[in-house]
């Protein structure tokens, strides 16, 4: 064991989500199935079962060695330490089959969460038009703090009412009332 190259410690790896866009946390989810996970976890959940059982009966063979003198107990403390590493990967097997039963639920929440990216860009294109009415009004009547004046943006829609945050956006207006 001494020749063995020392193990470096694992680094947590972090993944930024609040610095992506809609459409690259769409394209991450597209890749994903809650399916495909949950059945890795049914699997993994399955290989614990069996590498815990594999554990168990080394542990109990090794232990029931009727093997006499210093080689026997050589074997013996080599089979329990053998059992007990089985023992802790049947462990390991099953929390990572937890977590992956956790992470198809997470993804098949997160399937149902997301909106289209048609929404999205249905949205980026609304602001990009109301940005460009805005600056059109200002341009026309100069500065609207400079000269006093308010510039509200209207949204028109045949089956909505004309009002500051009325969504559903075809034609715009632009009103202009003098600040009190």
């Amino acid at each position: 064991m001494a020749g063995q190259p020392k193990r470096r410690a694992p680094q947590l790896a972090r993944t930024d989500f609040e610095s992506m866009t809609h459409e690259q946390l769409a394209a991450m989810l597209d890749s994903a199935t809650s399916e495909g996970a949950a059945q890795l976890a049914t699997k993994l959940s399955k290989a614990a079962s069996t590498i815990t059982k594999i554990g168990d009966d080394l542990m109990t063979y090794t232990k029931g060695l009727e093997w006499q003198g210093e080689a026997g107990d050589a074997f013996r403390d080599w089979g329990g330490q053998t059992a007990s590493a089985t023992l802790r990967l049947g462990q390991y097997a099953e929390v990572a089959s937890r977590w992956m039963a956790t992470v198809a639920q997470a993804v098949a929440e997160a399937k149902a969460a997301m909106p289209d990216t048609s929404e999205t860009t249905r949205a980026e294109e609304d602001l990009a038009e109301a940005k460009k009415t805005m600056a059109a009004a200002q341009q026309r009547m100069g500065s609207p703090t400079s000269t006093g004046t308010r510039v509200s943006v209207m949204r028109w829609s045949p089956r909505h009412s004309v009002t500051p945050t009325t969504m559903p956006l075809r034609r715009s207006y632009v009103r202009t009332t003098a600040r009190r």
